[in-house]
């Protein structure tokens, strides 16, 4: 059975068939494979991944979900539901040529919390284990880089979700008419509308998914428009929208999805969606956009309070006390959107005001507590917030600040040395394990030549056995010449000729019908000891054992090469962590410890 390639449509070549580890033989990248050779196995694997290549990731997670329940211990589907948790598509790096991740499927929890990736990295083996961890580390990489820069884009309040092209034709949809009819009657309104065909009009792909991420998240409504069910089902648009669903389900009454169909039943609208008794609205009906804006202002102003501008004209050092006491009340409430716009409208009157870079740190840090910021376990000493505390915060908050900042720094020292010491000894007992495969290998191959050396002591005794039926046949042969010889001399001297022809007819008949038929066979049956076949058959089946046994030993000299290989590398990693020890702890000091590990596994990998 051929497994298919996870990040192309490559064929698979296994590598190291004991952790499940094969190599694309188109793109070349390294990745791991279900262990077993099971047919039904390879082809729910093959079928999700099909799926999830054609970002089609919520039907690829519902395979997956089939092959736990079917193959509870398979690591790979584990792995498999966490690449659709997160949206992962494997594209080309132009630069390099190698295939890397990108992210559909921003959300806010760490992949090392995700209990699939818990599972996959449980159930796998040593090696396969640590190619998931590497690819988290990526993963995870690529998650705070979209965080950051989601959080440099300005709030949407809507979100317009819809399919842009006909899939047939390549032309554009009467969805996307809708959509950009509601989209300028919603900006004529001063709404800030998120709609893809203009705003990401000017970016590059790659920052595609940052925006989108942040739309999301800031929108406080999300307006998805269809025309059929297809297209409401495309792969995009149900990416955005099962998004939302989950942030409103997180973000209790802080958010509202508005189904908008046209030239399609109702009762065809996603049945997730249909299920929330959500009010859709119908774009065919007369005065549609008027019942729709009303409703859309209706929702906006109960939910988005606006913090009136501050005039600074003639303040010069304007008190903003009262606007500080404010914005941290608003951070116990949770409200942080409201506390960031505070804090930045306290900067524009007062560039030095500590409390506002306070309170920016906190907003950064998700904490309504400046207390909260202690258990933190990242720290503090390259955020910009953080430094300008230090310079114009009160000595009591910079001493806080600084205490735990350092406490941070000394917990990450002590979790990252014992990380570092168990990623050790997780790899030299992986490489012990690589060397007890050698050694056991080793020990099949003294076996198969003890074999070979038995083969051919059979057929050299064999040959032996028939060498000596020769020679009993060759005695034969003489002894009828020996009789034959004295006929000739005794009918010579008494009968005659006829005589002797007559003798030599007797004898003949004598050697072929009673010595060759029963006295051969039987000297040939005694000297070869009874091994009960023919030369030619003890020859063939030894030559065939022989044959098969070389060949065996060619695949375990591969093995043994592949498993030496691999305990190498092992060892080689041990060593490089060992040397580099006390300085590898000082970098993964300052990381947030949840992530340390997969960091460890992305520098050695």
């Amino acid at each position: 059975m051929v497994y298919k390639c996870k990040m192309c449509k490559g064929d698979l070549v296994i590598i190291n068939e004991e952790n499940g580890l094969c190599e694309c033989d188109s793109c070349g990248s390294r990745q791991t494979v279900p262990l077993e050779n099971d047919e039904r196995k390879a082809e729910f694997y093959n079928r999700a991944n099909q799926y999830r290549k054609s970002n089609l990731f919520d039907r690829a997670a519902g395979v997956y979900e089939d092959m736990v329940k079917e193959f509870p211990d398979e690591a790979e589907a584990y792995w498999g539901l966490v690449l659709c948790h997160y949206g992962i598509e494997y594209v080309k790096d132009p630069r390099t040529g190698t295939m890397i991740p990108t992210c559909h499927r921003t959300i806010p929890k760490t992949i090392f919390e995700d209990s699939d990736y818990q599972l996959a990295c449980q159930k796998a083996k040593p090696l396969a284990r640590a190619q998931h961890e590497a690819e988290a580390a990526e993963i995870d990489r690529l998650q705070k880089k979209i965080f950051q820069l989601a959080q440099r884009e300005d709030p949407f309040d809507i979100f317009i979700s819809y399919k842009e092209l006909d899939d047939m034709t390549g032309e554009r949809t009467e969805d996307s008419v809708i959509a950009q009819d509601i989209y300028s009657r919603l900006t004529s309104e001063g709404y800030k509308v998120f709609f893809s065909r203009i705003t990401l009009e000017n970016r590059l792909g790659e920052d595609y998914e940052p925006i989108i991420y942040s739309a999301l998240r800031s929108s406080k409504i999300m307006l998805l428009i269809g025309t059929s069910r297809e297209h409401m089902n495309a792969p995009w648009v149900r990416n955005e929208w099962t998004r939302y669903l989950d942030m409103m389900d997180a973000e209790e009454h802080t958010k509202t999805l508005i189904p908008v169909y046209a030239k399609m039943d109702p009762y065809d609208i996603p049945q997730e969606i249909n299920g929330r008794h959500l009010q859709a609205q119908d774009a065919t009906k007369i005065g549609f956009q008027q019942d729709l804006l009303h409703g859309i202002r209706k929702i906006l102003s109960s939910s988005r309070e606006k913090v009136a501008p501050v005039s600074t004209a003639g303040l010069g050092n304007t008190n903003t006390a009262g606007m500080v006491e404010r914005g941290f009340i608003c951070l116990k409430d949770g409200n942080f959107k409201e506390a960031g716009e505070v804090f930045n409208q306290i900067l524009n009157i007062d560039p030095h005001s500590g409390a506002a870079y306070l309170g920016r740190l906190m907003i950064r840090r998700n904490v309504r507590d400046i207390d909260d910021l202690g258990n933190q376990t990242t720290a503090f000493s390259g955020e910009s917030d953080y430094q300008h505390v230090l310079d114009y915060g009160e000595p009591k908050i910079k001493k806080k600040l600084k205490e735990f900042n350092q406490k941070i720094i000394e917990g990450n020292r002590f979790f990252a040395g014992n990380a570092v010491d168990a990623r050790t000894e997780h790899l030299t007992q992986a490489a012990r394990g690589e060397r007890g495969m050698i050694l056991n290998l080793e020990g099949d191959i003294h076996g198969l030549m003890d074999q070979i050396a038995s083969h051919r002591d059979l057929m050299e005794k064999n040959d032996k056995a028939e060498h000596g039926g020769k020679i009993a046949s060759y005695i034969v042969i003489g002894l009828y010449i020996w009789y034959v010889f004295t006929g000739i001399v005794g009918t010579m001297q008494n009968e005659g000729l006829l005589a002797l022809i007559l003798a030599s007819v007797v004898y003949w008949l004598v050697y072929r019908y009673i010595i060759g038929l029963f006295v051969v066979p039987v000297v040939r049956k005694i000297t070869c000891k009874c091994m009960g076949k023919p030369r030619e058959d003890i020859l063939s089946s030894a030559q065939a054992e022989i044959g098969q046994a070389q060949q065996m030993i060619e695949v375990k000299n591969n093995e043994i090469q592949k498993h030496t290989e691999d305990a190498q590398w092992l060892e080689d990693q041990v060593e490089k962590l060992k040397q580099n020890r006390d300085a590898l702890v000082e970098r993964l000091a300052v990381i947030d410890r949840d992530n340390i590990v997969g960091y460890l596994s992305s520098l050695i990998l």
